[in-house]
């Protein structure tokens, strides 16, 4: 199984971080698959809000996962998988798939501040809709985390 899901329907891309047994800690294969899905929506116009939301029920995200992607960026061991040979030949994906001095400008929502619950959640993505439909800026904008950051060619 993927360890990022993507969805998208209406405007929204869904993206779900897929490790719940390991909290949603980042791995390589997250950080690639992110660093990728950002690139491509920043240049989708179809797309114009992500919902970023965790798998399970324990956690978000734990942040980075220790025993995997911490080695590769210290390059303390050789990468084992093709996961960890792509984020090897470029760690600077991390900051990409933190959205770190991106080009992306479109909000982006993590479900964990937007919603507690599957019933609200629900609401919350209609909501999104109607917002979309409306044409106005999502109310929320201090839970929303819109880069503002511009890369220097």
């Amino acid at each position: 199984m993927p360890h990022i899901l993507t969805e998208q329907q209406d405007g929204i891309a869904i993206v779900t971080l897929n490790r719940a047994e390991k909290r949603n800690a980042l791995s390589p294969e997250m950080v690639v698959r992110l660093a990728e899905f950002w690139q491509a929506a920043a240049n989708d116009d179809s797309i114009r809000v992500v919902i970023v939301t965790g798998a399970g029920t324990q956690a978000f995200c734990a942040g980075g996962d220790l025993g995997s992607l911490i080695p590769l960026m210290m390059r303390a061991r050789e990468p084992k998988d093709e996961w960890e040979t792509r984020f090897a030949a470029d760690r600077k994906q991390l900051h990409s798939a933190l959205l770190r001095h991106a080009k992306f400008f479109k909000p982006v929502q993590d479900l964990a501040t937007m919603t507690n619950s599957i019933a609200q959640t629900a609401v919350g993505v209609d909501r999104i809709r109607a917002i979309l439909e409306a044409d106005t800026v999502i109310p929320e904008k201090a839970n929303a985390h819109e880069p503002d950051c511009r890369e220097s060619s």
